[in-house]
């Protein structure tokens, strides 16, 4: 294959003989010296169609420098690097990074005089903390010591997101807290997600190490009459040309600013010393605890300091109950009649386990006889979830006592929506249980929610308003 210098020359030469040949042949040209033309003409074409895969040629080449620049070595651990764990100073830690063993402090000094060599991140899979048992056994030693012979795994490279804290110290845990290692804290928040009936049904926003807040500009759509959909948009037919009159959308701005959740754990000595309990028990504890106040505050939030729950959002409806402190076949019927149409698909009823007997006795009368309303999760239905009008029935913690507003919630969790920062972040002390011989560990996570609507909306035809969330009254 030519070089481009090389394409470059026999391109000029070819463009010099072309021209020659137009120049001394302004009417007619000779046979001999067409076919001249239309030999040069044809090496033209050709040499372009080498040009091209010149370049293809280039990005591939280019494409495996980057491939191979990206190989990290294969890291694996001896076993004196358990020691650290059990609560050893790290420098003693050793650990083999292809097949040479140095000390956790050489391994900081080897990746700083390479920094092309330095994973970005560190996982189980490069050196990184294997569990989250392991990670905080670290961040204790950390405590103990005020930051004195930290793991360096805690500070993993001052401009990357291991490293990141919320305070002024970067190295003093007091200061601030350690990101909790990527793919570990993904495995903790994944957890949130498919443990709740709740969060994995919002709209969900990971926004990026540098933001703490999302604005998303919203059509404001108050009504659904001709001339204020899509908040001004209208559309005429042809015959109404001469009377149309221009008309654009309206739009809001929906701000999410992130809020922190902070949680506390005391752990005692002897459980400090075991990883893998610490991994068992406090992913575990954790991650359900951190579920159930988001997901509460998706119902629950009063907006101030925390998310916007639902039920303090001036985007409800609220149906008038027919009968006080009872659940009706009427009220089910008239939630449904005033959720909003396209949130049908997707919505769910969320209850109080304490509406269930009103809701087995539930039943559409049919002359002399009737037929139940409310269906079973197994059984004849062979649904995972009961049912009503075909849509979900899930009974949660965060619904209010029977006969108060919130014991039935019907809601599109599609029109909530959360943000969340993709870390978790934890630090320790053993000062505030000392004479308990525990450790105390705080834990924050950075979220935040609202619906995506701020007021129901008024129906084409008709005059009850509709919105994807609808409760019943007091």
């Amino acid at each position: 294959m030519r070089t481009r210098e090389q394409l470059a020359a026999r391109l000029s030469e070819l463009q010099t003989i072309m021209q020659g040949i137009v120049a001394a042949n302004p009417v007619t040209v000779p046979k001999e010296e067409q076919d001249k033309f239309d030999a040069a003409l044809a090496e033209v074409q050709s040499i372009k169609t080498e040009e091209a895969e010149l370049v293809e040629a280039e990005k591939k080449a280019a494409a495996n420098k980057a491939a191979l620049a990206a190989i990290q070595p294969i890291t694996t651990r001896t076993t004196q690097s358990q020691a650290v764990f059990a609560g050893s100073h790290a420098d003693t830690a050793n650990v083999t990074i292809k097949s040479e063993v140095m000390t956790a402090q050489e391994i900081v000094t080897r990746f700083a005089n390479c920094p092309e060599r330095k994973p970005l991140d560190l996982t189980a899979k490069n050196g990184g903390f294997r569990t989250l048992g392991e990670q905080l056994q670290a961040i204790a030693q950390a405590g103990i010591t005020n930051g004195r012979g930290e793991d360096p795994r805690l500070h993993w490279g001052n401009t990357t997101p291991q490293m990141a804290v919320s305070g002024s110290g970067a190295s003093v845990p007091s200061d601030g807290g350690f990101l909790i290692q990527r793919d570990v804290a993904n495995d903790f928040t994944s957890r949130l997600v498919s443990d709740g009936e709740v969060l994995s049904r919002v709209d969900t926003t990971d926004i990026g190490a540098n933001a703490d807040r999302l604005t998303v500009n919203m059509v404001d759509e108050t009504s659904r009459v001709t001339g204020s959909r899509w908040g001004g948009v209208q559309t005429y037919w042809g015959a109404e040309a001469d009377a149309a009159t221009a008309k654009k959308p309206k739009f809001r701005q929906m701000e999410l600013t992130l809020k922190d959740i902070i949680g506390l754990a005391y752990v005692t000595d002897r459980l400090l010393m075991d990883a893998n309990a610490l991994q068992s028990i406090y992913t575990k504890a954790f991650s359900e605890e951190f579920t159930f106040v988001m997901e509460d505050g998706v119902f629950n939030g009063t907006g101030a300091g925390q998310m916007l729950g639902i039920l303090n959002s001036n985007a409800k409806v609220s149906v008038t109950r027919t009968t006080s402190s009872h659940i009706k076949y009427e009220d089910v019927v008239n939630m449904w009649s005033r959720l909003y149409a396209r949130s049908r698909k997707d919505a769910v009823w969320f209850i109080n386990q304490d509406i269930e007997p009103d809701l087995y006795a539930m039943s559409l009368t049919i002359g002399t006889a009737g037929v139940p309303v409310y269906m079973p999760a197994g059984g004849l239905s062979g649904n995972q979830y009961a049912t009503l009008y075909g849509r979900p029935v899930i009974a949660t913690e965060y619904n209010a006592s029977l006969g108060t507003v919130g014991d039935i919630v019907l809601a599109d969790l599609g029109q909530y929506a959360m943000i969340r920062k993709g870390g978790l972040q934890s630090d320790s002390s053993i000062h505030v249980r000392f004479i308990y011989n525990e450790s105390t560990f705080r834990w924050i996570y950075r979220t935040d929610g609202q619906p995506k609507w701020t007021t129901p909306v008024t129906p084409a035809k008709g005059s009850n308003t509709k919105s994807p969330f609808i409760v019943l009254a007091t």
